[in-house]
């Protein structure tokens, strides 16, 4: 009994790994794909920089202490009624302490400016985690995709093959019956040969699929990965939350100028590269600061021959402006102006593109549709021609180069229509990926 629910249990624990849905993969590839991973170290990185432009508004403490021990205690002479006298002035052993506070109060802008470039990088690389990710699932949902597409085409081969084989025998028979020529017997053969190397063709691609899926999953290629989920448009469906099928052109163009990632980056760059101008024009302003410093430390009174120790503060302000400065912070304002005018050329260059990407992918979608619609039809057809073939060459009405070439356009027909269906969900995808909303 208990032998037998450690089985059921083992069977069912390595067919858990073994198994994996598309929405699993997707998931295992947002834990685990090391792409992800450094585009999320980037965000990272830029809300660690975004503090550290907050700390540069706070004061700076500083504390020093020192000590030093002369080589002799610090003596003088004085003249005296009775002759030269020798009195001590200080310790052998001193000892300081200094703190120091610095409070920058105004440096013409550059502070507030610094700290929104730091919070439009970390909203760019924000958006740039979000379009890997996006990336990420639809290279997953392709390749997966693929893998079951040649899991149909092996499996329509397979099918083909046993046919073949089964239509090798009875050439074979009617050759040694005498009523089939050899050179039909021969062509049977081959086309048997080649059937089998056209499959171990699709097998091997397949696995070449699958491994670059175990890759991008964080898996290693020796693991055993077996994918659950059918080729089938369903698939997309449940990605497809804005129904893409019932909006016009013109609110799909609306929503790709809204949520398309590129576009956001180069919207916050040109509010970086204006930001970059401001502060090279407050080069030209002073700056000015607020700054106190506490010392504390021995004295020694000769009057009274003791030690004590006493501290002392002061306050300031600093105002510096540079006056010349060789004409560097014109040309770094020239500069930043041009830079701000590159990239807003590339804002309006991309902006122009969008529509006729967009053109292109929608029209892909819908010849894909025609295409599904045709490749149905020709399945159907195909299918008849070939049972029909097959009746008639066993009954020794047609040749083996007739029944041949209805086999291969059955063949032919059904591996176009499963490309046809896969070309369908992946141009529907890449429409949702290209809108920023898959």
């Amino acid at each position: 009994m208990y032998k037998k629910l450690f089985f059921i249990f083992f069977f069912l624990y390595f067919s858990f790994l073994g198994g994996l849905t598309l929405d699993e993969a997707i998931e295992k590839a947002y834990k685990d794909n090391l792409q992800i991973k450094i585009y999320e170290e980037n965000v990272n990185i830029a809300n660690e920089d975004l503090l550290l432009s907050l700390s540069n508004f706070l004061p700076k403490v500083s504390a020093a202490g020192t000590f030093v021990r002369l080589d002799t205690v610090p003596t003088t002479y004085v003249n005296t009624m009775y002759g030269p006298v020798k009195i001590k002035v200080g310790e052998q052993n001193n000892y300081s302490l200094d703190v120091k506070l610095s409070q920058p109060i105004f440096l013409g802008g550059k502070l507030v400016l610094g700290y929104l470039v730091s919070k439009d990088k970390l909203q760019m690389s924000k958006n740039d985690l979000e379009k890997t990710r996006r990336d990420i699932k639809f290279s997953i949902i392709q390749i997966y995709l693929s893998v079951k597409l040649f899991d149909r085409m092996i499996e329509v081969n397979q099918k083909m093959l046993q046919s073949k084989d089964e239509h090798n025998k009875v050439t074979l028979s009617k050759y040694n019956l005498g009523t089939s020529s050899k050179l039909e017997k021969l062509s049977s053969e081959i086309d048997l040969q080649n059937s089998r190397i056209e499959l171990n063709n699709l097998i091997k691609q397949r696995d070449n699929l699958l491994n670059s899926l175990k890759f991008m999953l964080g898996m290693d290629i020796s693991d055993t990965l077996t994918l659950t989920d059918s080729l089938s448009f369903d698939i997309v469906e449940k990605f497809d939350t804005i129904k893409i099928d019932s909006i016009s052109k013109n609110d799909l163009l609306d929503k790709c100028l809204k949520n398309k990632s590129e576009l956001k980056n180069l919207e916050i760059s040109k509010r970086m590269a204006k930001k970059g101008t401001l502060m090279g024009m407050s080069s030209f302003l002073p700056n000015v600061a607020f700054f106190t410093s506490y010392n504390y430390k021995n004295y020694y009174s000769y009057i009274q021959d003791s030690t004590y120790f006493d501290g002392s503060y002061n306050l300031g302000l600093s105002i510096s402006m540079d006056i010349l400065s060789g004409g560097s912070r014109v040309l770094n304002i020239l500069k930043s102006k041009k830079q701000e005018k590159q990239v807003n050329m590339s804002y309006l260059l991309l902006k122009d593109k969008i529509p006729v990407d967009l053109e292109l992918l929608l029209r892909n979608y819908e010849n894909s549709k025609e295409n599904v619609k045709m490749f149905e039809n020709t399945v159907s057809l195909s299918k008849e021609a070939y049972i029909t073939a097959n009746e008639q060459y066993n009954r020794g009405i047609i040749s083996q180069v007739d029944y041949t070439d209805a086999e291969t356009k059955y063949i032919s027909a059904q591996v176009g229509y499963l490309k046809s269906l896969y070309d369908l969900i992946v141009n529907k995808l890449s429409i949702l990926n290209y809108l920023g909303v898959l």
